[in-house]
């Protein structure tokens, strides 16, 4: 068997690359946030900050996805300083809450 082929088997069984039902969800939220980003970044002067919203399923004080994910978005304005500026929502289920959050903020860029 090729290395390749015993690569593929593994990734099979591996429990990390399972299909997660959320998966949709976070793809959607990441292509809305690189598109407010890229939208905002194009129509605003480069002294503006560029705007980042980050909508999340849970809250930020769980340890767990949530919470990695602020903890990332923290990091971010750390780093880009008065380039970047953010805003959160927390605990918005999926679905049509999701949505409204999502057009909200990108209305507000």
């Amino acid at each position: 068997m090729s290395g390749y082929a015993l690569q593929q088997d593994r990734k099979e069984l591996d429990p990390m690359h399972l299909t997660n039902p959320r998966r949709p969800l976070k793809k959607l939220l990441c292509a809305m946030a690189a598109v407010v980003g890229i939208g905002s970044s194009l129509l605003a002067s480069a002294a503006d900050p560029l705007k980042v919203g980050f909508v999340y399923i849970g809250p930020i004080g769980d340890h767990g996805w949530t919470y990695q994910h602020e903890q990332g978005r923290k990091a971010m304005v750390a780093a880009l300083g008065d380039k970047v500026s953010s805003s959160y929502v927390e605990n918005v289920p999926e679905g049509a809450d999701a949505e409204r959050v999502i057009r909200n903020m990108a209305q507000s860029v």
